[in-house]
């Protein structure tokens, strides 16, 4: 059976649809989960994972995440943003990367939509780097999954990039927001939902953008 362009970018479609249900019902379960508890009584697989954290803590370590979690800032967010829509105007064209900082800016709104309608505390255990506000859902997950996923979702619609270059991006896209995440549990400015929960928010704005954007373009 001969599989034409429009067949590949309806099935296309149908998985960034797909994918941006999962992460609203992934979120809805753990809002759940932490609605479950109250202010003093988290989740165990918080306390298990910020136990894991606290573990792993090493000089060594530190220096490697406080950089990490450094290019998770609202700054470095905001350059890698610019820097990644320049980028993506080259392989993509200038419609199509302008939905880069859109679909950032609406990932911001949302969760600080969210941040102030939930008013979660941060955990008493922060250190290390600074932090304010709510902690649910995470402002740094939810940004630097909706920059990544959806530069690497660009990359691999691409005509001008080789295959093997999309892999690497796609990569670097999942390592760069995994990364990103720990190092908010590294430092224990967030819980494990709190990440989760912004990791779903992201992927959610990333997706749907990435829908969108191949529709009008």
């Amino acid at each position: 059976m001969v599989v034409t362009k429009a067949h590949r970018q309806s099935n296309g479609q149908i998985g960034l649809w797909l994918g941006f249900m999962v992460s609203i019902i992934l979120f809805a379960g753990v809002w759940l989960l932490v609605a479950d508890h109250g202010p003093d009584d988290v989740p165990a697989i918080d306390a298990e994972l910020a136990d894991a954290a606290a573990k792993s803590v090493s000089d060594g370590a530190t220096a490697v995440w406080k950089g990490v979690a450094g290019f998770g800032g609202a700054a470095a967010i905001v350059g890698l943003t610019l820097a990644l829509t320049v980028v993506a105007a080259w392989f993509a064209g200038w419609r199509t990367s302008l939905w880069l900082p859109a679909a950032v800016g609406a990932a911001y709104v949302i969760n600080t939509l969210l941040k102030n309608a939930i008013s979660r505390p941060r955990p008493d255990a922060a250190w290390g780097i600074e932090a304010d506000g709510f902690g649910f859902p995470s402002a740094n997950a939810t940004l630097a999954v909706t920059l990544y996923i959806l530069f690497a979702v660009m990359a691999a619609r691409s005509q001008r990039l080789h295959p093997a270059l999309k892999l690497v991006i796609a990569a670097a896209a999942v390592l760069a927001s995994a990364a990103t995440s720990w190092s908010r549990l590294y430092f224990g400015v967030h819980y494990a939902t709190d990440i989760a929960a912004g990791i779903a928010v992201g992927a959610a704005v990333a997706f749907a953008a990435a829908a969108f954007s191949r529709k009008r373009t």
